[in-house]
């Protein structure tokens, strides 16, 4: 059973991850685009979870599937087939807002500011996503993803390890197995009470 929603707030999207990273905008309009919200599949079924969710693809008319990981989201089964999207990071050290106008390559459809049902988010906001994002394309569920097993362990929760890591799952074609991350004293965002701090 697969539960997903007609609509999706592609611009939020856009301008909060590195979509352009995984897929060309101008080859999926806004109307091939959905979200994932709850997935259960028989486990009798795991072997065909790529044949079903581009059936489930091809009778919704879609091309492009996101689903939403927040802090208390239960993985899906089916979740090992999605690609992990990169979050951006704004320039927060700017004293006026980003001008978005000079960023047209990007920004494409930032005039069309027709209300969308996900949540009414803002595109503009200039703030972090509360959840990360996963995708999958029909062209991709048609390509063969690679499982590496190989245990590859990052000592250190600084910016290069979680970037390393970050990169290692944004691999479209190899599935990482067994990442392992130390960090002696926890990740720094753990120990942060303010949003000041």
């Amino acid at each position: 059973m697969y539960v997903v929603s007609k609509t999706v707030n592609l611009d939020f999207y856009i301008s909060h991850f590195c979509v352009q990273d995984h897929i060309i905008l101008k080859e999926h309009s806004n109307e091939f685009h959905t979200k994932l919200l709850h997935s259960v599949l028989n486990p009798l079924f795991t072997k065909s979870t790529r044949f079903i969710m581009k059936e489930i693809l091809r009778l919704l008319g879609k091309t492009v599937l996101y689903f939403e990981v927040h802090e208390r989201t239960l993985l899906p089964d089916i979740f090992n087939e999605l690609v992990f999207v990169r979050a951006r990071t704004f320039p927060h050290f700017l004293k006026r807002k980003w001008d978005f106008e000079n960023e047209a390559e990007s920004f494409e459809r930032a005039g069309d500011k027709t209300e969308i049902l996900d949540g009414r988010r803002d595109a503009f906001d200039q703030e972090e996503a509360p959840f990360s994002l996963s995708m999958i394309t029909k062209k991709m569920l048609s390509s063969v993803k690679i499982s590496n097993n190989t245990r590859i362990v990052v000592v250190g929760a600084s910016d290069t390890g979680i970037s390393f890591i970050e990169s290692l799952l944004t691999l479209k074609e190899i599935n990482f197995t067994h990442i392992t991350l130390l960090a002696p004293g926890g990740l720094t965002t753990m120990h942060i009470n303010s949003p000041k701090d």
